[in-house]
C-alpha cells in the first residue's frame, strides 16, 4: 500500500542524498559515516510512524496493565485500610465472654426466663469471661432487652439486672445466683434488678408477658455484658439503667455475649395454683375439726334456715351497697384476667394489701394493666385487701 509522503520522508531522502555525495567524492570520513547512520535510523522511525498513522502506540495489555496496577494500588490501599479497621477491632475484642448454658446468638433455655413461670422469674445462667485489661481491678455485668432499648416504646424497661463489684479474682458468673442483694457466691459483689417486687433478684427475660391474653409470642435479642473497670469497688446508688450507663463511661474495656428469647408467662399455673392452694386449705381445716364434726353438724343443721336467712340478708345488702356505689366490677375476676398469670392466685397473691397508686406505679410498664382505669384498679386493690 502506498503512504502519502511526509516530512520524515523527504528527510529519509536527503540522507540517502547526502549518502550518494559522500561515495562520489571517495571520503571514507569516520564522521560522515555516523551522519549517515543517524539519517538512516531518523528514517527509519519516519517510516514505521507512517505506518501506524503518525501515532505512538503503547504495546498491547499496557493500558490494561497500567490499569490493572492502579487498580492493584487502590485495592492495596483499600486492604490495608481494611486491616488497619481489623487489627483495631481484633485488639478489642481480645476480652471476650462465653456462656456455658447457652449459645451465643442461640435461643436462651426455659430456666433462665419466665418461661411457664411468673414475670422476673427464672435463674442466672452460667458466664464466663477472659483476656480482660492488666490494669482490671474488678467487674461488673448487665443483662439487657436490646429490642426494647432499640425499639420500645418505654426504653428503660429494656435493663433488667446488674451485678458489680465482682472481685478481680472471679471470672465466672455461677448458675442460679441467689437474690440477695449481696449473694453469697460471690463475696464483694452487690446486685440489683429492675423488677419491683424483687429488687435483688436476676430478671429473667419475658417479652411474650402477654401470651395469655393474646397468644402471640415475640422474640427478644438480649445482652449479657461484661465491664472490666479499673477499680476495686464502686459506689452507685441509681437504677439498673442508670449503672450501666455509669459503668459504659469508665470501664477499662467491655465485651458481650448475645441470646434470643420468646420467653412466656405461665397461663395455667394460677387456676391449678388456686385450686391447689384451696385443696390444700380445704384439707387442712377438714383435718383439723374432725374430731368436732359431728357436734358441728347438728349444730349446723339446727341454723341452717337462720344462715340461709343471713346469707339472704347479707346479699342484699351487698347488692344494695354496689348500686349505692354505683359499681359493678368484679375485682377478682379483673385481679384473675390481668395478674394472675404473673402473680398467682388471689388468695396467695404476694401483691396483698397493694394499694390501686402502688398497682399503677408498680405495673405501668404491663399494657394490660397500664390500659386498666383507676375504678378497675380500685376493685382490683379491694379484692386483694
Amino acid at each position: 500500500m502506498r503512504l502519502p509522503p511526509s516530512n520524515r520522508d523527504y528527510l529519509g531522502i536527503l540522507c540517502i542524498d547526502i549518502q550518494k555525495i559522500f561515495i562520489g567524492i571517495k571520503k571514507q570520513d569516520m564522521t560522515m559515516n555516523k551522519i549517515f547512520l543517524a539519517c538512516s535510523v531518523t528514517a527509519l522511525a519516519a517510516a514505521l510512524a507512517a505506518c501506524g498513522g503518525g501515532e505512538i502506540i503503547d504495546p498491547p495489555g499496557s493500558s490494561s496493565s497500567s490499569s490493572s496496577s492502579s487498580s492493584s494500588s487502590s485495592s492495596s490501599s483499600s486492604s490495608s485500610s481494611s486491616s488497619s479497621s481489623s487489627s483495631s477491632s481484633s485488639g478489642g475484642s481480645a476480652f471476650s465472654v462465653l456462656s456455658a448454658s447457652f449459645d451465643a446468638n442461640g435461643s436462651l433455655p426455659a430456666e433462665f426466663s419466665c418461661e411457664g413461670k411468673a414475670v422476673g422469674s427464672g435463674i442466672t445462667p452460667e458466664l464466663y469471661w477472659a483476656d480482660a485489661p492488666d490494669e482490671t481491678q474488678s467487674y461488673a455485668i448487665t443483662f439487657k432487652d436490646l429490642t426494647l432499648i432499640d425499639e420500645g416504646e418505654n426504653p428503660t424497661q429494656g435493663y433488667h439486672w446488674v451485678i458489680w463489684n465482682i472481685p478481680e479474682s472471679v471470672t465466672t458468673l455461677p448458675s442460679g445466683l441467689s437474690p440477695e442483694q449481696y449473694p453469697e457466691e460471690i463475696l464483694g459483689a452487690e446486685q440489683k434488678s429492675g423488677l419491683s417486687s424483687s429488687p435483688y433478684q436476676y430478671y429473667g427475660p419475658c417479652p411474650s408477658y402477654n401470651f395469655c391474653a393474646d397468644g402471640e409470642r415475640n422474640e427478644h435479642n438480649y445482652s449479657f455484658t461484661v465491664y472490666a473497670l479499673g477499680e476495686e469497688s464502686i459506689e452507685q446508688d441509681g437504677s439498673v439503667e442508670d449503672l450501666d450507663e455509669y459503668l459504659s463511661s469508665v470501664a477499662l474495656a467491655k465485651t458481650e455475649v448475645r441470646v434470643n428469647s420468646d420467653a412466656a408467662p405461665s397461663c395455667e399455673g394460677s387456676s391449678s395454683s388456686s385450686s391447689s392452694s384451696s385443696s390444700s386449705s380445704s384439707s387442712s381445716s377438714s383435718s383439723s375439726s374432725s374430731s368436732s364434726s359431728s357436734s358441728s353438724s347438728s349444730s349446723s343443721s339446727s341454723s341452717s334456715s337462720s344462715s340461709s336467712s343471713s346469707s339472704s340478708s347479707s346479699s342484699s345488702s351487698s347488692s344494695s351497697s354496689s348500686s349505692s356505689s354505683g359499681s359493678s366490677l368484679d375485682g377478682a375476676a379483673l385481679y384473675q384476667a390481668n395478674c394472675a398469670g404473673c402473680h398467682g392466685a388471689l388468695a396467695s397473691s404476694a401483691k396483698k394489701g397493694r394499694t390501686a397508686a402502688q398497682i399503677r406505679a408498680g405495673m405501668s410498664w404491663f399494657p394490660a394493666v397500664a390500659a386498666l382505669t383507676d375504678a378497675e384498679l380500685e376493685a382490683i386493690a379491694a379484692a386483694l385487701k
